[in-house]
């Protein structure tokens, strides 16, 4: 059987004291069937650059950056065409709150910076906030 780590059980293993239940668990299960997601890493790394330049922060970027990165080399999953399209199928069957469409406007504009592109939309209020070039073809307006 293969697994894929959520970010809770990520978390709770870099505990001192993890829960007993959930350390019995990855302990009784091969290394190599444990696979963790993109996601992981971005809530982690949400949760790290919240946290105040410092020490936790500074133990924090490097568990993810070492640890989490190494231990997980050529398990971290991630979101292609496929998985997007099964993500779409999900969404459909369930109601949608704002706060995950925003989510969705996140992930976009991350796409949009890492690869430096300038994102073309309608909904450019979206987006003002998340720090990447906008043009908007319907007004013909763009912002940086």
């Amino acid at each position: 059987m293969r697994y894929v780590l959520d970010t809770s059980v990520v978390s709770e293993l870099r505990l001192d004291n993890p829960n007993q239940n959930v350390w019995q668990w990855s302990t009784n299960v091969a290394e190599e069937s444990v696979s963790i997601s993109v996601v992981t890493i971005a809530e982690i790394r949400s949760g790290i650059v919240r946290l105040p330049a410092g020490k936790r922060r500074q133990a924090l970027e490097l568990w993810l950056d070492r640890d989490v990165r190494e231990r997980f080399r050529g398990r971290i999953l991630g979101i292609d065409e496929v998985v997007a399209d099964v993500c779409g199928q999900l969404l459909g069957q369930r109601h949608v709150t704002p706060a995950v469409r925003r989510i969705m406007d996140f992930w976009i504009a991350a796409i949009a910076k890492h690869h430096g592109l300038t994102l073309v939309t309608k909904n450019v209020r979206d987006f003002q906030d998340l720090d990447v070039p906008i043009i908007n073809p319907w007004t013909e307006e763009a912002t940086s």
